[in-house]
Formats: C-alpha cells, sequence, structure tokens
C-alpha cells in the first residue's frame, strides 16, 4: 500500500471516528433535551452553509463550474431560513406567537428552495457551444453573474419572508392538536421528486465534475431525499424519525461541504480550477507553439481540431476555417495545412505559391505531392514524423527539413504536424503549419562562416606569436651559450 492510500484510509477512519463520536454525544442530548438537540444539528447546519456560501462567493471570479457556484450562493439563503426555523420555536422565545406552525412554515420553505436550487444548478452546465455562449468568460463578467444569482435569490427569500411574517398567507404547514397538514406532507414529497430529478441531470452531467466530487454531491442529495420522506411520517418532535431525520440532513449538508470547500482547499485544481484546467489541455492539443532557438516562445497559431454532426458544429466549422485561412495569409512565411493519410492534401493555404512556387490548386488537385518537394536526403525525415505523430496525437511534432521549389531554388522550412484526436470525426487526417525558415538557416550559415574565419584568424594570430615567442627564445638561447663559452 502506497504512503497515499495510507493517509487516505487514516482519513477515512478518522472521520468516521469524529462523525461517530458526534452523532452519539448529539444522540445522548436528543435524549435528556429534545430542544437542545434540534438547535445545534440547527445551528451546525446553518455553519456548514455559510462556509460553504464564502468559499464559494470568494472564489466568484475564476469558479469556472456554475453549478458550484449557485449551490454555494443558495445555501447562505437555505442556512438563514434553517436558521430562522431554529429560532423560530416557541421555547426559543423569539416569536411567541409562533407555535408549531412557523417553524414547519420555514422548514418547508427552506427545503424547496434548497430542492429547487439542485434541481436548477444541472442546467447551467449546458454545452456553452448550443447556447451560443462564450467560453472565454471574463472575471468581471463572473463576479456580475454572480451578483445577479445573490440578488434573485434575495428577491426570493424576501418573497418567502413577505409571505409566512408580514402577510402570512403562506400555507399552514402543522395544526396544533393535529399535526402536519396535507400541504406539508405533500411538499416532501414534491420536493423529494424534484430532488431525484436533480439526481438525474446531475448524472447526465457528471463529466463536468471530478469523480470524487461526483459521488459526494450525490451522497448529499440521496441523503436529503431520505431525511424528506422520514420527515413526511413524523407526528411529533420527541418522535424518533423526528432525531433521524436531523441526522440525515445534517449529513447531507456535510457532503457539499467536502465537495465544495475541504476538496477546494486540499486539492483547488480538481474542483475549482477543474474547467481551467480542461481548458489548458484543450488549449494545448490545438495550439501549436513557435519556439526560439533558447526555447521560449514567439507566437502561438491555433488550430480548430475537432468538428461535430451537427448543423451547429457544420456552420461553426465553416467559421473557423475562413479564421483558419485568414491567420495563415496574414503571417508571412507561413502555410497551414491539412492532408489524409490516404487521400493526400484536402487543405493548403497561406505563402504557399511564394515558399514553393506551385499554387495551391496544385496541391488540392494532387498535380502536386508535398513529399515530392522534399530533398531525397531528407526524405526519411517525413516519414519519421508521420510516425511520431501517430504515435502522440496529443502533442505537435516538429520537423526541420530542406524543399526544391519549382525554380530549382532551395528552402529550408520548420513544420508542425499533429494528428486529429482518434475520437474526432477526421482521425485519418493530420494538420499542422510550415514556416519558412530559410532567412533564418542563412543567417545562421553567415554567422558560422564569420565564426569559422574569426577562428581561423585566431589560429592565424596565435600560431604568428607562438613563432615569435620561439624566436626570441632562440636569440636569448644563443646569447645565452656565448656568455658559457667566454
Amino acid at each position: 500500500m502506497s504512503g497515499r492510500e495510507l493517509k487516505n484510509n487514516r482519513n477515512i477512519i478518522f472521520r468516521i471516528i469524529y462523525w461517530a463520536v458526534i452523532i452519539g454525544l448529539l444522540h445522548v442530548v436528543s435524549l435528556s433535551n429534545n430542544l437542545l438537540f434540534h438547535t445545534l444539528i440547527e445551528l451546525f447546519s446553518v455553519i456548514i452553509a455559510y462556509i460553504i456560501f464564502l468559499v464559494v462567493w470568494e472564489s466568484k471570479t475564476f469558479l469556472e463550474n456554475r453549478y458550484l457556484l449557485l449551490i454555494g450562493i443558495s445555501y447562505f439563503f437555505i442556512g438563514t431560513l434553517d436558521l430562522l426555523h431554529a429560532l423560530s420555536y416557541e421555547r426559543m422565545g423569539f416569536f411567541s406567537w409562533s407555535g408549531m406552525n412557523l417553524p414547519a412554515q420555514l422548514w418547508i420553505a427552506s427545503r424547496y428552495l434548497e430542492s429547487v436550487s439542485f434541481l436548477i444548478a444541472p442546467l447551467l452546465l449546458s454545452n456553452s457551444r448550443l447556447l451560443n455562449l462564450k467560453t472565454d468568460i471574463s472575471p468581471v463578467e463572473k463576479a456580475r453573474f454572480a451578483w445577479e444569482l445573490f440578488i434573485v435569490y434575495s428577491g426570493i427569500t424576501f418573497v418567502l419572508f413577505l409571505s409566512i411574517f408580514v402577510l402570512r398567507n403562506f400555507p399552514d404547514s402543522y395544526i396544533e392538536g393535529r399535526g402536519l397538514t396535507d400541504f406539508l406532507i405533500i411538499s416532501e414529497y414534491v420536493i423529494s421528486l424534484i430532488l431525484v430529478c436533480s439526481l438525474v441531470l446531475l448524472y447526465l452531467k457528471r463529466d463536468r465534475f471530478e469523480n470524487h466530487v461526483f459521488r459526494l454531491l450525490t451522497a448529499s442529495i440521496v441523503l436529503t431525499i431520505i431525511s424528506e420522506i422520514i420527515f413526511a411520517r413524523f407526528t411529533y418532535v420527541d418522535d424518533f424519525s423526528f432525531v433521524t431525520g436531523h441526522y440525515f440532513k445534517l449529513l447531507s449538508f456535510y457532503f457539499v461541504y467536502r465537495a465544495v470547500v475541504s476538496t477546494g482547499f486540499s486539492e483547488p485544481c480538481s474542483i475549482l480550477f477543474r474547467e481551467l484546467k480542461q481548458n489548458e489541455e484543450a488549449l494545448r492539443r490545438k495550439t501549436f507553439f513557435l519556439q526560439d532557438d533558447q526555447g521560449r516562445i514567439y507566437r502561438m497559431l491555433g488550430v480548430q481540431t475537432e468538428e461535430s454532426e451537427d448543423a451547429f458544429s457544420t456552420c461553426n466549422a465553416r467559421i473557423n476555417e475562413k479564421t483558419y485561412s485568414s491567420l495563415v495569409k496574414d503571417i508571412e512565411g507561413l502555410i497551414g495545412f491539412r492532408f489524409d493519410d490516404s487521400k493526400g492534401t484536402v487543405f493548403i493555404d497561406g505563402d504557399v505559391e511564394e515558399i514553393t512556387g506551385y499554387s495551391t490548386e496544385d496541391f488540392l488537385s494532387h498535380r502536386v505531392k508535398w513529399a515530392d518537394l522534399v530533398l531525397p536526403e531528407d526524405q526519411y525525415l517525413i516519414f519519421e514524423r508521420i510516425n511520431r505523430s501517430v504515435s502522440n496525437p496529443d502533442h505537435s511534432i516538429e520537423t526541420e527539413y530542406r524543399i526544391k521549389r519549382k525554380n530549382g531554388e532551395i528552402r529550408w522550412i520548420r513544420e508542425f504536424l499533429q494528428k486529429f484526436p482518434e475520437e474526432s470525426k477526421n482521425s485519418r487526417q493530420f494538420q499542422g503549419f510550415i514556416h519558412d525558415i530559410t532567412g533564418r538557416k542563412k543567417a545562421e550559415a553567415a554567422l558560422q562562416k564569420i565564426e569559422e574565419v574569426r577562428i581561423k584568424e585566431i589560429h592565424h594570430r596565435i600560431k604568428n606569436n607562438l613563432q615569435v615567442i620561439s624566436s626570441l627564445l632562440s636569440l636569448e638561447a644563443e646569447k645565452f651559450s656565448d656568455r658559457k663559452n667566454a
């Protein structure tokens, strides 16, 4: 067992012991003072709800997952309703006129708000391409969207407060001497049904979450459904179902806390920046980086790599092809191309005639093949780079080789090649850029010649200096010999 697995197992055991102790103590409290038990449970839930809100709110400018943003904001208002629910019990002394009806009304209002929030949240994860939304949303727009959600929830909560506390036209949920009303019982089942629907939508959008985050959110919704069904059956506050239902509610809040807060702090890239990380990976798959000799990026070239079957994607592909063509035309000494491993060139544009001497139509009609332009001694590089691209489709392959123009002139080019992903419609195709580096190669050759001349000059001067030194030493040796003979 690895150290990481051992650490995870220890954490799981610690959490189990921790919650066993907490639930055990709460159960002891419930046996002696039911009101204190209920207040502690609700306060724990409220604190967790406010923590969820604070973390999500502070992350609103860079949080990519709008599901978590909506849930985090909603929990502020859910926690507020739950806090008023805990304080509204008659024995708490805050609302002497309330009886049991006010706590039940606040409870059912909070649960409706929670269930509807879980139902709406997955809808915010709809494909932005289908909604024609921008994917590069700025922090200002993200903050504005968060404020809009906050204002909407503030308006909904205000209407609920107005209905419950001022107008008092909110349906009765508890009648003294009779118990729960039909409205509350039916509402509990309606809320459960809404949560089941939200669970289905969450499952359909599960690819937008890390696996453990998806499991935590699912567990939270399931526990909430169980608690709602239990509360639909309890008869009085000292009933065992009343205690059990609150346990499930507390655990459901805790699992949301684990999904958003704990995971967000310990593994922030796995949730708060998950889509940012995916966008970065997608950018790496769809972008070629032009680098200098020191490996520094001086230009970034983007390429559309995926095509869809639907009409929207077809229309979008045409736009991208125009953009792609415009890109390579605007950059001097650049060719963009796409070829099939069996059909040859299917797209080529840019400085084609300037670099090769042949027209675009010559390549598209297959009268001229690119491989025929490559010098025989560099031919092996063509096959080598295709094999490397097939074995490593997630990265672009860079190759430098020489071609012969139509007029016989030799040109040096640098090629960036990448294979389409296997899941793409064009999985048999390759795409890339060709950059004319003849000027750079000539400059390098000139510098090399200058360096060779300089080295020869230094060598010549050193040789002459050594000859002078040798001559001086010979003269000194002769003088010394003459003195000795005299």
